[in-house]
Parts: structure tokens; sequence; C-alpha cells
């Protein structure tokens, strides 16, 4: 994992996500071929959906007929999530991956984050940008704790409280991705269309933080 933090670029698409703009240039990204026509329709229906929304997506791969992985920027945070096609029912939560970068004496640190979030499945195509401020609060919480290596759930009381103050916030940050993420899916035409699904409740904290990887550059 800290290969793959290492292997940001800060001066790349960072600066790329905040001028980025329409489906044109969106196009003339390298994706998966096999997933989907570079000049279908439906994928420029896609892209304007997330140019509208302000995200930037950086890949797309096929891990095989039914799932698929993608990896996308919001702001500074970039984000990836493995989607299930076929089994999206199946399973009440979606797992993310978050990576976010900050200076601090001279020195860059790389933060991820993984976190299991309830998942809310409902399609909007007008959906209300935010700015993030909540999953924003997490990262400067952790970057206060001066935390580096690699730390489970379990590892400490301090791990276990990150959420203190900004739970609300931060459920609703997701609320934003998760409906913007199955609305772009669903414009894929990759799956059977829903507007809406209620997933069982597992009873658990609708986001847990599982792991917090930090590394200095």
């Amino acid at each position: 994992m800290l290969g793959k933090i290492a292997n940001i670029n800060p001066d790349g698409k960072y600066t790329k996500a905040k001028r980025y703009g329409n489906y044109e240039n969106f196009l003339q990204k390298s994706f998966d071929s096999n997933f989907f026509p570079r000049d279908s329709i439906v994928f420029s229906s896609a892209a304007v959906f997330l140019s509208k929304i302000g995200w930037y997506l950086n890949e797309v791969k096929n891990h095989s007929k039914d799932k698929i992985h993608l990896n996308f920027i919001i702001g500074e945070i970039e984000f990836s999530a493995d989607i299930d096609l076929v089994g999206f029912t199946v399973s009440s939560r979606q797992l993310l991956g978050m990576i976010k970068k900050s200076a601090s004496s001279q020195k860059v640190i790389k933060t991820f984050v993984k976190v299991s979030v309830r998942k809310l499945f409902y399609l909007e195509d007008e959906i209300m940008i935010r700015e993030m401020s909540g999953i924003k609060k997490l990262f400067e919480k952790i970057d206060q704790l001066k935390m580096e290596g690699n730390f489970d759930k379990y590892d400490s009381f301090a791990f276990n409280n990150l959420l203190d103050g900004i739970q609300s916030e931060v459920e609703e940050d997701f609320i934003f991705i998760l409906s913007g993420l199955y609305t772009f899916i669903e414009k894929l035409k990759k799956y059977e269309s829903m507007k809406s699904y209620k997933f069982i409740d597992d009873k658990k904290s609708a986001v847990i933080i599982e792991n917090i990887v930090t590394a200095y550059e």
C-alpha cells in the first residue's frame, strides 16, 4: 500500500482536478477498452455527469465481467472503490480508499484511509456539490496524531475516536460520494437500472475506519 501511496504525483493530477471541466478531455484518458468503447454515447453521458459534480475520474478497470475498479479525485482527495455489479445488493457496506497529502515541517505526508460505509443507494442527476469538509477534518485529526506506519481499527483508543465531533458531517460527505459513484455507474449501463434500494441495516456505525497508513516523503 505504501508503494501505491508513493506513486502519487502531487504536481500532476491533483492540479488538473481543479481545472477539469469537460468530457472531451475526459475521453482522452486511457481506460479499459473492454469495459466500454471510447466513443460511446453512454460513456459520454457518464462523463458529463462527473464534470457537473466536479469529479476527476483517474482510472476505470474491469477486474472481471462483474467487478470494476474506479479511482477518482474530489478536490485534493483521491478515492478508490471496487464495485461488485452482480453481488451489489448482497453486502450492505461499501469499502472506499482515500489518499490525501499534507505538508509538515518541510515534509510531505501521504495518508491513506480505508473506510467501510453503509450503502445508501439513491440515484440523482442533480447532486448538491459538497466541499468534503467532514472528510477534510478527519484527515486533519489524523495529521494531529502524528502517526507514521500502518494502523487498523483495533490499534489504539485514539484511533477509535477519530470521528468524535465530526461523525454526522463525515456521513453526509459519504452519502454524496456514494450517490455520485452509483449514479455514474448506472449511466454506464453496467447493471440493471434501479433508482433506489434499501439495504438491510447491519446495526453498525454508518462509517467505520478500517485502516490508516501514513508515510513521509
